[in-house]
């Protein structure tokens, strides 16, 4: 009968490092078989390094991934260039699955609109888009609206209650009339805001 080499020390509490090949308690050990020591020293020595396909710096495994092919700089770099860009086709994607509606419906709702906003008449800012206002109730589709528009009704809680009040608000504070009896409040200035700077 064959006797089996034995592999690890008698103390049930040791392993040993791949790298060094001593024997260290369990819990200096890494998650890739190194101790602790070796697992530094490898970082900092650079002893497996490969070379970035972008910018061809050397780079170590330990920091930049035993599969990645590029420098933690070129990562940063590429992912910074990223943020902000929208997929293609990803507008197109969400109106469909939010509203039932295709690239050609959202035209043709723009057209009828003449490309404005439906409640302030004015175009989108520059690189923006219109967006598609719906009933929260019914989900019925009501327009396209600018940003500030769909925002406000929404804030409004598309109660047309409170943007009644709102309305005569803004009509008391402009003409300084008294709109369904409600008190117009005086308009006096604090001294302290009256003065020059």
């Amino acid at each position: 009968m064959v006797e089996k080499v034995r592999l690890s020390s008698t103390d049930p509490k040791k392993r040993k490092c791949y790298f060094c090949r001593a024997w260290k308690n369990k819990g200096t050990f890494s998650f890739d078989g190194h101790c602790f020591s070796c697992w530094y020293n490898r970082g900092l020595n650079n002893v497996e390094t490969r070379s970035c396909c972008a910018c061809s710096k050397m780079m170590n495994f330990v920091h930049d991934g035993e599969k990645s092919r590029k420098c933690s700089d070129c990562k940063r770099k590429v992912a910074k260039s990223k943020v902000g860009l929208p997929r293609p086709g990803a507008r197109d994607f969400n109106i469909k699955r939010k509203y039932g509606l295709t690239s050609d419906d959202y035209s043709m709702l723009l057209n009828e609109q003449n490309g404005m906003c439906r409640i302030c008449s004015e175009p989108p800012e520059e690189g923006k888009v219109l967006h598609v206002d719906h009933c929260h109730k019914s989900g019925r589709i009501r327009g396209l609206l600018c940003l500030c528009c769909n925002t406000a009704l929404g804030k409004f809680k598309d109660s047309p209650e409170v943007l009644e009040r709102a309305r005569d608000y803004v009509i008391n504070s402009v003409t300084d009339t008294n709109v369904e009896g409600m008190p117009v409040i005086s308009r006096v200035v604090p001294a302290y805001l009256s003065m020059a700077i």
